[in-house]
């Protein structure tokens, strides 16, 4: 089975910004078939953002999953006044179950709450994440993610933690070296393979967020 696959952290972009006509461009060139998105926001359980696609381009689903209120505080004693959610979400012409897995944080560090969200596909199960930025909460998160064919998203993590993590897997920065979030000149996203093959992938610079956009076609 060929797959296309992009994965693509927002940055909370909504329709009403310049970067939503980038996005669809990218979408109508690359023509995939399952989308993940990591920090989409919104100001209600709904996103707009992905409905509006999912008509456009007639996925057959969409699913958007809330991770936190950024007007709540999760124990940093941090919030903002004006309730907003960020979530996780996806795209897809095949029909899909979904898991949430709550992932582990630690109080005082992490500002907010992380998940991530397992997608039953007939014939094959990708893992969307979007983990911690602290060292300890992710090596406490690694140890939650469950077994899945293929995994995408923002891991937070630099080359070698990725390889260090995923010593046996087949890892896009391997087959192809890339910057993904050009600003501070590091890799931070990534497709990690337990089954199948890249028949091709792609890092793409967008304008509408801080990261790049990874594209993967996989034989799986």
């Amino acid at each position: 089975m060929n797959l296309k696959i992009l994965s693509s952290n927002l940055k909370g972009i909504s329709e009403k910004d310049k970067g939503f006509k980038e996005l669809v461009a990218l979408i109508t060139k690359l023509k995939p078939d399952i989308i993940l998105f990591q920090e989409i926001r919104t100001k209600s359980n709904k996103s707009k953002i992905l409905s509006l696609l999912q008509k456009k381009f007639s996925f057959l689903q969409s699913e958007y999953i809330i991770y936190f209120d950024f007007s709540k505080d999760y124990g940093k004693g941090i919030l903002q006044l004006i309730q907003e959610f960020e979530g996780l979400g996806i795209l897809s012409k095949y029909k899909f179950d979904s898991e949430k897995i709550n992932l582990p944080i630690i109080k005082g560090l992490d500002r907010w709450p992380r998940i991530l969200i397992k997608y039953k596909f007939n014939n094959f199960s990708i893992c969307n994440l979007h983990l911690s930025k602290y060292d300890k909460s992710r090596e406490l998160e690694i140890k939650k993610i469950p077994k899945a064919d293929i995994y995408a998203g923002d891991f937070n993590m630099e080359p070698y933690e990725i390889n260090k993590f995923f010593p046996k897997d087949k890892i896009s920065y391997n087959l192809s070296k890339y910057i993904s979030y050009p600003s501070k000149n590091l890799t931070l996203d990534y497709f990690v393979l337990k089954k199948g093959e890249f028949v091709r992938f792609k890092c793409i610079p967008t304008k509408f967020s801080d990261h790049s956009a990874l594209f993967a076609e996989i034989n799986i």
